[in-house]
């Protein structure tokens, strides 16, 4: 009885098996897609001097990847176009901490000085 049974529960046991294993691949490729998006929406902002929209930006993907290095590195930009260097100088000292190694580490420590 218990052969019966898995063999005509086969095909939907490995149906969610796939969606179990496939869903978070897929959310992951989705966040990093939206997070692309985002980077791109605040550099586009902040080629037409709107440091506003753009800080929102990158605002809204911190929310959702707040270590993520070049998304810090983007807003201590930014802070620094607006002249708010100790901003700048603190998202540093967090990228330091967070990514020593990072190329966008040291991109932001060589313009700050």
């Amino acid at each position: 009885m218990g052969i019966i049974m898995y063999s005509c529960c086969r095909p939907l046991l490995t149906l969610l098996l796939t969606v179990v294993l496939i869903t978070p691949a897929s959310q992951g490729i989705a966040q990093s897609s939206a997070a692309t998006s985002l980077l791109e929406r605040a550099q586009f902002w902040r080629s037409l001097e709107r440091m506003d929209l753009a800080a929102q930006a990158v605002q809204k993907m911190l929310r959702t990847t707040p270590e993520d290095p070049q998304a810090l590195k983007l807003l201590a930009f930014i802070k620094l176009d607006l002249k708010q260097r100790e901003d700048a100088e603190q998202l540093l000292a967090q990228l330091q901490r967070q990514h020593p190694l990072s190329p966008h580490t040291a991109a932001l420590a060589q313009t700050l000085g």
